[in-house]
C-alpha cells in the first residue's frame, strides 16, 4: 500500500484538533539568557537527565530509561527505550541510564567546541531511578 488514504487524513485532522484544544500543553523551546552571535565570551550550558524504572522483580523484565539534553534550559535530545540487558543491582541500573546519557552531552559539547562555540564546564549529568 502507497500513499494516504482517508483514515491519514482524519488522524491527521484529530491531530490538529488536539493541538488547537491544548495550547499549554507540549515542548516548549524557551532557552536561558541570549546570545546575539557576537559575543565570543558568551558559554553555553549543556546538561542532562535520566529517569529510569527499576524492576526488582525476578521475571526477564528489562527497566526502562529516559534521557533528555538540554543547552541552556531548551531541550535538543529526547530518547525512551528498554535497557539493553536486565539490571540485577540499582547500581547497574544507574550505569546502563548513564552511558547514552553521556554519550549525548558530550556529542552536544563537540557539536559547540566545532562551531567554535564555548561551553561552560563542568557540565551536569542528573540520574534519577525509580525501584518498582
Amino acid at each position: 500500500m502507497q500513499g494516504t488514504t482517508k483514515d491519514h487524513y482524519q488522524e491527521m485532522l484529530t491531530a490538529m484538533d488536539y493541538n488547537i484544544a491544548t495550547p499549554k500543553r507540549g515542548l516548549f523551546l524557551v532557552p536561558k539568557g541570549e546570545w546575539d552571535g557576537k559575543n565570543p565570551d558568551f558559554k553555553f550550558e549543556i546538561n542532562s537527565k535520566s529517569d529510569s524504572v527499576y524492576t526488582k522483580y525476578k521475571d526477564p523484565s528489562k527497566s526502562f530509561t529516559g534521557c533528555v539534553t538540554y543547552i541552556n534550559i531548551a531541550p535538543i535530545t529526547y530518547k525512551s527505550s528498554t535497557q539493553k540487558s536486565v539490571s540485577l543491582l540499582v547500581i547497574e541500573e544507574e550505569i546502563n541510564a548513564a552511558v547514552p546519557l553521556t554519550q549525548d552531552i558530550l556529542f552536544a559539547y563537540e557539536i559547540d567546541k566545532l562551531l567554535g562555540l564555548k561551553v561552560k564546564l563542568p557540565m551536569k549529568v542528573t540520574i534519577e531511578v525509580v525501584v518498582q
